[in-house]
């Protein structure tokens, strides 16, 4: 069995992630970049066989939103979302005007969840730092 294909079979996860990158015509840093992710991480993702994080779950649909984030996930469904012009990312036009709204409720929800991620980051750090300079770090019983 050819290495690609073991790997594929292993991380399929990973194996779709590089068919929408592939099928986006951009280059991988490209990719990763657009969404504001390393391109480190994104090699991680697609090379390295890491584990990929939920940041790419959640941005996607933002940046690429023309892509399943479902089937990226799982395998289910279609890879490219029906009513999408693949050009700029858009809703179509002659989509009824409830599925803009939705799409629009959508972003602004997956917005403020990465927001609420980043915080809770931040506060972690925050503690870590805190607890390393009072010296409670490492120090539990």
């Amino acid at each position: 069995m050819e290495e690609s294909t073991k790997f594929e079979e292993l991380n399929p996860v990973k194996a779709r992630l590089n068919m929408i990158i592939n099928h986006s015509g951009k280059a991988k840093t490209r990719f990763f970049e657009d969404m504001g992710i390393a391109f480190n991480t994104g090699r991680n993702w697609t090379y390295e066989g890491k584990g990929i994080g939920a940041e790419l779950f959640i941005l996607m649909p933002i940046y690429y939103p023309q892509y399943n984030v479902l089937w990226l996930i799982t395998g289910e469904g279609e890879m490219i979302l029906e009513n999408q012009d693949l050009d700029s990312g858009n809703v179509n036009e002659d989509q009824p005007e409830y599925g803009k709204s939705e799409n629009s409720k959508l972003k602004d929800k997956l917005i403020r969840i990465q927001e609420e991620y980043l915080q809770c980051l931040k506060e972690k750090n925050r503690l870590i730092t805190m607890m390393a300079q009072s010296g409670t770090l490492g120090t539990v019983s």
